[in-house]
């Protein structure tokens, strides 16, 4: 477990480097503070102990980026910036990595993977940055968790 959170750790403390240079570039001002769910998740994670927190942690990790693959695909598949659709492409492989990872515990339950539909089969300006603010907050978030796993007393 800790070889997991750490590898997610590292790949996002990049992901968020990349973020934050392309909404720079784009003039978009990233949130510094997670949402109200993603706190919510952190303190159900921080709440948990042990054989607990493992299982807590993979599933909502696994369903934060989840939710973000199909985004990322979206985005990466309808842009016409090559700035944007090379990030898209660095998240989409992040992110097929980490569940992998998550789910290589072998405590992932079927259950914890969100469903992110879309209307309409194309993307605007909105989307895209939509997408690119997901990838910065969920990567946050996941650096956050895996401070939380690292912490002594996390596990016996």
């Amino acid at each position: 477990m800790r070889e997991v959170g750490r590898k997610l750790a590292e790949d996002h403390d990049r992901l968020h480097a990349q973020v934050r240079e392309l909404a720079s570039k784009v003039r978009v001002e990233l949130p510094g503070e997670p949402t109200e769910e993603q706190r919510s998740w952190v303190d159900e994670i921080s709440g948990a102990v042990g054989v607990d927190f493992d299982r807590v942690y993979v599933n909502r990790a696994r369903a934060a980026h989840g939710g973000i693959f199909g985004l990322a695909a979206q985005v990466r598949a309808a842009t016409r910036d090559d700035a944007m659709r090379s990030f898209a492409q660095t998240a989409v492989d992040t992110v097929i990595r980490h569940m992998t990872r998550l789910e290589s515990t072998g405590i992932v339950e079927t259950t914890s993977l969100m469903v992110v539909s879309t209307s309409g089969n194309e993307l605007d300006g909105g989307d895209i940055l939509l997408g690119v603010l997901m990838v910065g907050i969920a990567g946050g978030a996941t650096f956050g968790l895996v401070r939380v796993l690292g912490s002594p007393g996390r596990h016996p």
